[in-house]
């Protein structure tokens, strides 16, 4: 009975051999498989191949977001940099530099220069932004870029700021001012910043340099000078020799009139210019002031000069004028200074 039941279980299907195992029936068995691991495989694969680009286009998108969010003072100082500036109705200009600034370049001198800007190219319209080239370090950022002005686009602007508790607010960077900037000029020229000076614009540098010739010490009004000036006068004993000069006046006149401050008055400020048939150029700006004596007035003629657009005083003279109740005009002018150095223009 054994032996039947297992003909019987291996009959009527043939023989038990490893043809059951092999053929269709096992490839389909095998193809099953492998289409169970290949399936989710290649959706994988799939997915992988779209993610990639998306990824790499959110990572880009937000690098360039980035890039603008910490490139947007460089539009913001931009727009108000040629809107017009002229003393007294660009504060806010003034107020995106840096102290720092300021003790290397005169307002004046950054007027001129938003001046020549506007007449050169017009104003601000747009910043190239796959030519962004930012560089941070700590809290000072620098930058690079193409921008579009309505009259020239792709000029070629660096500008560097830093992160300041005091500074202009705006590009979600919180406050900042500025430390640099250079806006360079065409291929087909250069900038000619001096043509644009205005005399006006340079009138608080002058009383600066009168108040300081009256100090106790006239280190200030030394540093304010020509170099051929500042190296006459860079000994402690030529400065004292100044100062005992500047006193021989005040003598003269008694003093000033207002022992807490010098009390002067703008009598003339003119810009100097030279030229010929093919043009003219900026030389400089001459002042005048009249100084409060108690006796009698002074008057402080200078020139002022620019050396890679920073001001310096090339010439200066300080004299007493006539007793103001002579009845023949008084006497001459005490006259203690009057130097002048090499003048060079740039």
């Amino acid at each position: 009975m054994p032996v039947s039941t297992l003909k019987n279980f291996g009959g009527g299907g043939g023989a038990l051999s490893s043809s059951s195992f092999t053929g269709d029936e096992g490839g389909r068995h095998e193809e099953d498989f492998f289409a169970s691991i290949l399936t989710p495989l290649n959706a994988g694969v799939f997915i992988v191949c779209w993610l990639i680009p998306i990824v790499a286009y959110a990572w880009w998108r937000r690098r360039a977001l980035k890039r603008r969010e910490e490139a947007s003072p460089l539009g913001i100082f931009l727009t108000e940099l040629t809107s017009g500036a002229s003393s007294g109705h660009d504060r806010k200009l003034m107020g995106m530099f840096h102290s720092a600034v300021f003790r290397r370049v005169e307002r004046g001198t950054i007027r001129a220069m938003c001046r020549c800007v506007v007449a050169r190219y017009g104003t601000y319209v747009s910043i190239d932004e796959p030519s962004l080239v930012v560089h941070v370090r700590g809290h000072t950022t620098s930058v690079v870029a193409k921008v579009n002005f309505i009259h020239a686009q792709n000029v070629t602007c660096q500008a560097a700021w830093v992160r300041h508790e005091k500074g202009i607010t705006g590009g979600g960077l919180g406050a900042w001012q500025i430390i640099g900037f250079h806006v360079l000029p065409a291929t087909d020229g250069v900038f000619d910043v001096l043509s644009f000076v205005k005399p006006e614009d340079f009138v608080s540098f002058g009383e600066r340099f009168v108040s300081a010739l009256f100090a106790r010490s006239p280190a200030t009004a030394v540093s304010m000078m020509y170099t051929t000036l500042q190296e006459k006068y860079q000994t402690e004993q030529t400065q004292a020799q100044l100062a005992k000069e500047v006193g021989k006046v005040l003598g003269a006149c008694g003093g000033l009139r207002n022992k807490s401050e010098v009390d002067l008055t703008m009598v003339d400020a003119r810009v100097v210019r030279s030229g010929d048939t093919e043009g003219t150029k900026t030389n400089g700006v001459e002042m005048e002031f009249a100084v409060l004596g108690r006796v009698r007035d002074m008057k402080v003629s200078l020139k002022i000069v620019f050396v890679e657009l920073r001001c310096t005083v090339i010439r200066y003279n300080l004299s007493a004028q006539p007793e103001p109740h002579s009845s023949g005009g008084g006497g001459r002018p005490v006259v203690v200074d009057a130097d002048e150095g090499t003048q060079t223009v740039l």
